[in-house]
């Protein structure tokens, strides 16, 4: 591993990152981290953590910081039980089957607040917060760190923060205008719903398992063979493998 890593180095000397990064070598790889990262604030976590306090209020929960306070303790454990259990299981296991769960309680989110339900609404905002914390929370930057070479983590991880700012300030910014009464009101939360299928499917179809995976088995996912050069090789004429 010391060895390939050295090898990568030498590889990349001189190599202009950006470039690199989006040249159509490692195009898909672009994509899928892009998409993670958006699905982190466009699943609609920070709609749930920023206006809580009002779906609790509008489901009918009399005393919103009872419902906050029983959503952090479920968040704090989850982030607990994710920290044990997030190399034993597959990376495209835990997103599918926690993002699908979201969705399944983001419907929950919206039922509570038609018919007034208290406690429908806590046990669905939990359930959302804690499938959250299993899955989209921390797998977006594993995988994308898995799916990338160690000289592209600082740029490819600069523009998943901006996916996930941008995605933040959209959710923060829209959300209280279209759960008003007079736009989508409590059928709001269907546009997360809309998301998580839709980010479901992307995940389904297009990103590979990492999980417990070399490097280079992830790359060959991505039809990239091993660059390692033979020593044989040295004096041959260098190549930009990243030319699109």
């Amino acid at each position: 591993m010391i060895a390939a890593h050295e090898e990568e180095v030498k590889e990349t000397e001189g190599v202009n990152a950006w470039a690199a990064l989006f040249s159509k070598k490692y195009r898909k790889q672009l994509i899928i981290g892009m998409v993670l990262c958006s699905a982190q604030q466009l699943c609609g976590i920070n709609a749930v953590m920023y206006y809580s306090s009002s779906i609790f209020f509008s489901a009918g929960v009399t005393d919103p910081r009872v419902g906050n306070t029983i959503v952090n303790v479920v968040r704090t454990t989850m982030i607990l039980v994710a920290a044990r259990i997030m190399d034993k299981f597959k990376r495209r296991t835990l997103l599918l089957s926690f993002m699908t769960l979201m969705a399944i309680a983001s419907v929950g989110i919206i039922i509570s607040l038609l018919v007034s339900s208290p406690i429908l609404s806590v046990l669905a905002t939990g359930l959302y917060v804690g499938a959250f914390c299993l899955s989209i929370g921390p797998m977006a930057w594993m995988v994308t760190g898995e799916i990338f070479p160690d000289f592209l983590h600082a740029n490819s991880g600069a523009i998943g923060t901006m996916c996930t700012w941008v995605g933040n300030f959209l959710v923060g910014v829209f959300y209280p205008t279209i759960s008003k009464d007079n736009s989508l009101g409590n059928y709001a939360f269907f546009i997360f719903v809309a998301f998580l299928i839709a980010y479901v499917i992307f995940i389904y179809f297009v990103v590979p398992e990492t999980a417990h995976k070399t490097f280079d088995e992830i790359q060959k996912e991505f039809d990239i063979e091993p660059t390692h050069k033979d020593v044989d090789d040295e004096e041959a004429p260098k190549q930009d493998p990243w030319a699109s």
